[in-house]
């Protein structure tokens, strides 16, 4: 009868799993660490080489870079111009014509010559934004007195043609006065300047106080 061989077996140790983990975990912190120096290494110095490329180190004798506040001053004076220029407003003035700078008869224009050298005097001065207000009958006098005026000193001067305005009677005048809102009106009817003096700071009865 065959004898039974006993075969023994023979146990391979292994390591202990908890060891295995823990060296898994050095590794990983290990190749984070290396991984963060390889990029400093690689950035930090190539940014510091641009800087100093771009922006030469200051000495003591180097004067101090002004450019920006110059730049601001710069802008600041054209601004301050343009606001100056479109922020003044000359005060309104509006004048009756009729019986002050001329009259209209039989179709003609009888220019009173003083006041009218007056009020070339008033517009040159561009003390006043002036509006003419000429009182007529018909539509034949206001076209004269348009021409007149526009073939006068008066647009040489500085006039606006635009602000001639016109009506057929005091009380048209009234209203026209109120929709300008002048701060300055002459007349030469102490009952409308009279009514005016509510609404309108100046009113004067002739142009002599203004020139």
């Amino acid at each position: 009868m065959a004898s039974r061989r006993h075969v023994s077996k023979t146990s391979v140790s292994q390591p202990p799993r908890r060891s295995l983990e823990h060296l898994g975990l050095v590794f990983g912190v290990a190749a984070v660490i290396g991984g963060l120096l390889w990029l400093y290494t690689r950035q930090v110095p190539g940014r510091n080489k641009d800087d100093r490329s771009s922006s030469p180190p200051r000495t003591s004798s180097d004067p101090p870079n002004t450019s920006r506040s110059s730049n601001s001053r710069v802008i600041g004076e054209r601004g301050t111009r343009g606001l100056r220029t479109r922020g003044v407003r000359k005060p309104k003035l509006t004048l009756n014509v009729n019986g002050i700078t001329w009259n209209v008869h039989g179709g003609k224009i009888e220019p009173l010559q003083a006041n009218m050298t007056e009020l070339v005097t008033l517009l040159s001065s561009d003390e006043y934004n002036i509006f003419l207000i000429a009182e007529v009958n018909s539509d034949e006098e206001e076209a004269i007195t348009r021409q007149y005026v526009l073939n006068s000193d008066l647009v040489t001067a500085g006039f606006d043609g635009r602000q001639l305005v016109f009506c057929n009677s005091e009380e048209g005048r009234f209203h026209v006065v109120r929709h300008i809102n002048p701060a300055v009106h002459v007349d030469t009817s102490a009952a409308l300047l009279d009514r005016l003096s509510g609404h309108v700071s100046t009113v004067l009865q002739g142009l002599t106080t203004l020139v």
